[in-house]
């Protein structure tokens, strides 16, 4: 007689007590797509449409930027960017173009306040970390001011971050990384480097020593360079990094 799997009967045990709940919890919000709303055979996903109008980045594509390539050029090609102006992190990834249904998504967590989108969003960028997300040894969000904090009521950065850790079973260290200067909003701003600023440095504080590598996740390139660059001067013994997801 094989031993009995008390791990396996509780989950077994927690599924058959939620479930007539879960029942009612969808008659009252039936599942719908994440991105448009039509009706869905379950939640936290997309309709065929939207699901359809995701375009993942695939290989191949830049082995520091991430940047899709049209046909394979062959192991460890970078892009033009990457050559000409070389970032401060070894590696970034983007898990889907942004455009319909990922841009609304992103639009969604990050100004309608859906953090219900946030663990599959989660996923997406795991996904797109080619598993190196194993190898590192924290998770790191790019921090919000404390003033855009209180307007927005939560990081999306840091909401993206936790589920990663919890779906990596990696360490989320949230308070690593504080912003202690106010800067203007990236949307409708030049892409980086035409408009690479000064005194990057001053703009960041370490809330803690940190010397491990980390993956900083979920920001725009803008702050992913400044906080890895920033990073790196505080720690010189984090040299090899594991790669930075993006959404």
């Amino acid at each position: 007689m094989g031993a009995i799997d008390f791990g396996r009967l509780r989950e077994s045990g927690r599924t058959l007590v939620l479930q007539p709940f879960r029942m009612l919890a969808d008659l009252v919000y039936p599942p719908a797509c994440s991105a448009c709303g039509a009706l869905t055979a379950g939640h936290r996903g997309l309709c065929a449409k939207c699901w359809s109008g995701v375009r993942f980045i695939e290989r191949p594509y830049c082995e520091v930027l991430g940047l899709p390539f049209s046909h394979d050029l062959g192991a460890g090609i970078l892009c033009a960017e990457a050559i000409a102006n070389p970032p401060p992190f070894d590696r970034l990834r983007s898990a889907a173009i942004h455009d319909e249904a990922v841009r609304d998504l992103v639009h969604g967590l990050k100004y309608r306040d859906r953090v219900d989108l946030a663990p599959m969003m989660a996923g997406w960028m795991l996904r797109a970390a080619d598993g190196t997300v194993e190898i590192c040894d924290a998770i790191i969000p790019v921090p919000l001011h404390r003033s855009r904090l209180l307007s927005r009521k939560f990081n999306q950065a840091a909401e993206l971050a936790r589920h990663i850790a919890s779906l990596s079973g990696k360490p989320l260290l949230p308070a690593t990384l504080l912003r202690v200067k106010r800067t203007e909003q990236q949307v409708g701003l030049a892409p980086m480097p035409a408009r690479t600023m000064s005194g990057e440095p001053s703009r960041w504080r370490a809330a803690a020593k940190t010397t491990s590598s980390a993956n900083v996740s979920c920001s725009s390139t803008t702050f992913i360079r400044q906080g890895r660059q920033w990073l790196r001067q505080r720690a010189p013994c984090a040299r090899r990094e594991p790669p930075t997801s993006v959404f």
